[in-house]
């Protein structure tokens, strides 16, 4: 079939089409008000990790999800007797496998002046752990175990009211604690950033385009394919995470870049004397091969995210490239439908684009060559000083409530997120596993790599102290069973936290900080004591998974990169027909990877599974202006044109311009993300795009045919300014 035929079928037919597009978009609202939100974080972890076994071989052998940590403010000389019925109601919360009060019951019933005495004393023992004072304040730290079935959302609400009814000012900590918040945050982000991302593009496309209604339409494509990729998220998956709410956002700005080609080669078409339909067969002759090239391009940018080992990432890579898919599909079928079945777009004086086209022509040759070089040669030292770090704390702003929650349990408690430390334990009281156990206590106390500490053998030899008066754990049976009875008559639960039925048993450390040095240098200290006590000690928690996770990100994305590299040479040389094309339109991508690498060195933006995903996609989307670029200038080459390459700059200048700053400004809605990591795609994006759209509108057409000779070839530009 040819565009000819082509476009005379869509004004036949096209009222079909449009009923057909009608109903895929109410099949997709139907599956949008199905969708749930996904909080938990196991969508980060590498599916076949060790770490994420070991963790759930912890939850399994505990019959908990987490600790959900509740810091109560007591006050300067609070009232402590009402801690233990607080505790009690809140183990009534379904979800709630046990809660633990920071005083327990046998104390309150105590005498004031023996309880005081026995407080100061459990206080001496744990090292602080249940009753921290702080900045003349008081704290009460509850520790809720949770279910695996838990509703997060639910039992924080619910743990919420309990305490205000016992009027007592909270702060949440802990990993289901920022699962929760995730929620609220993600629902917030749906409702609120693609609305934005659509307007701020339309402003800039408007400005670019010079046109109301090819504005409008040029986002028609993006928009449905958009809905339709997440009304069918919510048929087949149901659900969406902080990641794959990324998809929508992705597929409305980057799909759109095609709807903005078509309408503003139609306008110029129309400026040169064309009718609505001969404007319509023209363009997409000009312009549906590389819209085809384009959309299979950064389609291939997402799938190369398939190679990380994340189901968060993964899942982002193939819906987002099936989204594309569809506004690729849209692009060809629906706009033009659309165009074909209503009166001709307007005319736009291209004249006041002219300043920035001359300024892209004059930019070819020698000048390209020295910003390219002193581009890389600037940016290098930054992209080679990268990291690859990432923790759950990192998800979020700093200024969020959950940012400020974190802080707070940092100030009371020296860490926000409990990591943990499991061991055999058959014979639970044994006293070489308790002195492994509390030489690792003590050595990263004195590291300063745990703020606190808590073990069931600190607490017992803690009291063996205070009774005996000699320092570590006692070492008869007998004074262990003293010691146990005795703690078990102030709290008769305190060994479940420690020790479960199955021979585990485990310590619970709060760290200074997630970063990965932090976390290596506990493993490096466990491991030291492993091997000198004999006992193993095996770290646990999810940010030990996310650690094996980035120490993996970095061959992961350089495997990525490798493919997407590769994929977007292969389909740009094919369809051009030429290797020395196919090359020529990835030296933009490749330098625009070390603008990327080199901010983030720079900026210290660390190297994520987040990250990561603008690795892909930096290829698959910037290469789409190359495609443009090469794809014109082979036509006007056939054309006998006498300088190809200032032909095709003229055609292409505006609309890619005019993406890479809609591409930028869109993603900029994602600065009002309460997210830490949307801000970092932001800034990114900012940098990937207008790097990758300079170098292919000023280094691709000095790669390919130097200096612009002008149409009388005397090496002057054209000067009439009716591109750009």
């Amino acid at each position: 079939m040819t565009i000819e035929s082509y476009t005379r079928f869509l004004s036949k037919y096209g009222r079909y089409v449009l009923i057909l597009t009608a109903a895929a978009m109410l099949f997709a609202l139907a599956g949008i008000f199905r969708l749930k939100i996904d909080t938990d974080f196991d969508i980060f972890m590498p599916p076949d990790s060790s770490r994420f076994r070991a963790l759930q071989r912890m939850s399994e052998s505990f019959g908990d999800a987490g600790q959900l940590l509740a810091l109560a403010e007591i006050g300067a000389g609070g009232d402590l007797s009402d801690l233990p019925r607080v505790a009690r109601a809140l183990e009534g919360i379904e979800g709630v496998h046990a809660a633990e009060s920071p005083v327990p019951a046998g104390i309150v019933e105590m005498n004031a002046e023996r309880r005081a005495v026995v407080l100061e004393r459990m206080e001496r023992i744990s090292g602080g752990a249940a009753l921290v004072e702080v900045d003349g304040t008081t704290y009460g730290v509850f520790r809720l175990r949770l279910t695996a079935d838990a509703d997060l959302k639910r039992v924080i609400a619910e743990a919420r009211r309990v305490f205000e009814s016992a009027g007592l000012v909270v702060t949440f900590s802990g990993e289901p604690y920022l699962e929760a918040e995730i929620f609220s945050y993600v629902l917030r982000i749906i409702l609120t950033i693609p609305p934005i991302a659509v307007l701020l593009m339309l402003v800039v496309f408007r400005i670019r385009i010079g046109n109301v209604r090819a504005t409008v339409l040029s986002l028609v494509p993006a928009v449905v394919g958009a809905a339709i990729t997440l009304g069918s998220i919510g048929w087949i998956q149901g659900s969406v995470s902080v990641v794959s709410i990324l998809v929508p956002i992705f597929v409305i700005v980057l799909g759109s870049a095609d709807g903005l080609h078509v309408t503003s080669h139609i306008i110029d078409n129309l400026n040169e004397g064309a009718d609505n339909r001969d404007a319509v067969s023209t363009t997409l002759k000009a312009v549906g091969v590389p819209i085809i090239m384009t959309t299979v391009t950064t389609m291939a940018g997402f799938l190369s995210l398939t190679i990380i080992n994340s189901r968060a990432i993964r899942e982002l890579g193939v819906s987002a490239a099936a989204g594309i898919l569809l506004a690729g599909i849209a692009t060809w079928l629906i706009l033009p439908t659309i165009l074909l079945h209503q009166k001709p777009l307007g005319k736009v004086d291209r004249r006041r684009q002219g300043t920035v086209y001359h300024a892209l022509s004059r930019l070819r040759g020698t000048p390209s060559v020295i910003i390219a070089v002193a581009t890389v040669g600037a940016l290098l030292p930054g992209a080679l000083s990268l990291r690859a770090n990432f923790s759950m704390i990192d998800v979020y702003k700093p200024r969020t409530t959950v940012r400020k929650s974190i802080d707070t349990s940092v100030r009371v408690l020296g860490g926000s997120i409990p990591v943990y430390v499991t061991f055999d334990a058959e014979n639970r009281f044994d006293p070489a596993v308790a002195d492994a156990v509390l030489e690792l206590q003590r050595k990263t106390a004195e590291a300063g790599l745990a703020g606190r500490s808590i073990s069931a053998y600190g607490l017992i030899a803690g009291l063996w102290e205070e009774i005996s008066g000699s320092p570590g754990y006692p070492r008869t049976r007998a004074a262990v069973s003293g010691a146990v009875a005795a703690i078990r008559s102030l709290n008769p639960e305190f060994l479940t936290s420690f020790f479960a039925d199955d021979g585990t048993g485990r310590a619970v450390f709060f760290l200074r900080d997630l970063d990965d040095e932090t976390l290596q240098q506990f493993e490096d200290t466990a491991k030291a004591v492993s091997e000198d006590s004999g006992v193993a000690l095996e770290p646990v928690g999810s940010a030990f998974v996310m650690k094996e996770m980035n120490d993996q990100i970095i061959p992961q994305q350089l495997g990525s990169l490798a493919l997407a590299a590769f994929l977007v040479f292969l389909i740009t040389a094919v369809t051009q027909r030429s290797l020395l094309l196919g090359l020529a339109s990835t030296v933009p991508i490749a330098i625009t990877l070390v603008a990327m690498f080199g901010v983030m060195g720079y900026a210290r933006i660390d190297l994520s599974i987040i990250t990561g995903i603008m690795s892909g996609l930096t290829i698959g989307v910037g290469i789409d202006y190359a495609i443009h670029y090469v794809s014109l200038y082979r036509r006007a080459k056939q054309r006998g044109d006498v300088d190809p390459t200032e032909t095709a700059l003229r055609f292409v200048a505006t609309p890619v311009l005019a993406n890479a700053m809609g591409l930028a400004v869109g993603f900029t809605a994602m600065l009002l993300s309460p997210l830490q990591i949307h801000v970092t795609l932001s800034v990114l994006m900012w940098v990937t795009m207008s790097s990758s759209a300079f170098f292919s509108l000023t280094l691709l057409p000095t790669l390919i045919g130097g200096r612009s000779k002008g149409r009388d070839g005397t090496g002057r530009g054209d000067g009439d300014g009716d591109g750009g």
